[in-house]
């Protein structure tokens, strides 16, 4: 699949549903494991392990029915565009005066970015020989940067949905396969708030270095959920909507309702669709479980 941004306005919505099912197409379970089939045969092919993350705006078709090209490619496109920058610059505004700068901007660049349509896909690979250390480092910077991004995405008016997983993958820019992918795709599809979610491989290698100890900062960072979904309620660990202390103001707090019913109805979107209401409301039950606890 070759990568692009945000698909412009002026679409039927015929087209625009096909182009949403060939998305979905694209990342099915049997396509991609017919690009593995393939690559299997190619020379100098390197497979990865680590985290894949999928993400993707909520409200999309609503944006691009109802509103111009300019409109969307000033709000949209150009968000998405400068998306990896401005959430790498979020971590370094909000770093503590003891932490070093440069070290944490090194661990972001092995953070790799693809942006397509509305969707953004994170990979962040394992170093060779990776101790248990350097895993949790490479989850802890994963962790905080969808963090960031969720934040960035719903402060623009442009609340996102996504997924974590772990496993095998293969991407050069371009073009990507693995199970990972489908895994974390299909369970952000499947999520009926505006969330990220890890995906039980997600939270299984996550165990395998005791990352939810009480003590950790990825245990902070995430909660354990009983999660809404299409087809289903089940417990997930969700991540934070905010980094505890820094993105979240008094003010928010005191309008969670306001501030999300704003995020869900701009740029052309609107809770009448039932379903979109839903997402909403599910969303808003999170955001007040949270602070429930606070």
């Amino acid at each position: 699949m070759q990568s692009h941004q945000v698909l412009s306005t002026g679409l039927s919505s015929q087209r625009i549903g096909e182009l949403q099912q060939n998305k979905c197409r694209i990342l099915s379970r049997t396509h991609i494991k017919s690009q593995i089939a393939t690559l299997d045969g190619c020379n100098n092919v390197q497979v990865q392990t680590g985290i894949v993350a999928f993400c993707d705006i909520l409200g999309y078709r609503d944006i691009l029915k109802h509103s111009e090209p300019k409109d969307v490619a000033r709000d949209v496109i150009d968000v998405l565009k400068h998306a990896k920058q401005d959430v790498n610059g979020m971590h370094t505004d909000n770093l503590s005066p003891n932490i070093d700068r440069t070290v944490v901007t090194d661990k972001l660049g092995h953070i790799e970015w693809i942006s397509f349509s509305d969707t953004i896909a994170l990979f962040h690979s394992y170093p060779d020989n990776a101790r248990n250390a350097d895993k949790y480092i490479c989850w802890l910077v994963t962790i905080i940067n969808l963090i960031y991004l969720f934040q960035h995405m719903l402060d623009r008016g442009l609340p996102i949905r996504g997924a974590i997983s772990f496993g095998s993958f293969y991407h050069d820019g371009l073009h990507f396969a693995g199970v990972p992918i489908v895994d974390a795709h299909d369970l952000s599809e499947d999520l009926s708030l505006s969330a990220i979610a890890l995906h039980d491989k997600a939270s299984a290698e996550l165990q395998t270095f005791n990352a939810f100890n009480p003590h950790s900062t990825i245990a902070v960072a995430t909660r354990d959920y009983r999660t809404p979904c299409k087809s289903r309620t089940a417990n997930f660990h969700l991540l934070y909507p905010y980094v505890p202390g820094t993105l979240i103001t008094q003010k928010i707090k005191a309008s969670i309702s306001d501030y999300l019913t704003q995020a869900f109805c701009s740029h052309g979107k609107s809770l009448v669709n039932p379903r979109a209401k839903e997402i909403h409301q599910n969303t808003l039950a999170y955001y007040e479980s949270i602070i429930a606890r606070k």
